[in-house]
């Protein structure tokens, strides 16, 4: 799924790629199931960001104790 992604092809594009690969049906969810280590590493990726800038903007405002 990353190797689709990174190429270019939007995600329905990519899953329509894994089924051929793979022989899997035009309908199968057997692209999703086998990428789910992708998606998840992909939202831990964001979810890291987005909390370590809302700790840093924490930082910034609040002064630290004995200040």
């Amino acid at each position: 799924m990353r190797r689709y992604q990174d190429a270019g092809n939007d995600l329905d594009k990519a899953q329509e790629k894994l089924r051929t690969f793979f022989g899997w049906s035009k309908k199968s969810d057997m692209p999703r199931l086998y990428a789910k280590a992708y998606f998840e590493t992909a939202l831990a990726e964001v979810w890291n960001e987005k909390f370590e800038n809302f700790v840093d903007a924490l930082r910034r405002t609040v002064p630290e104790a004995g200040q």
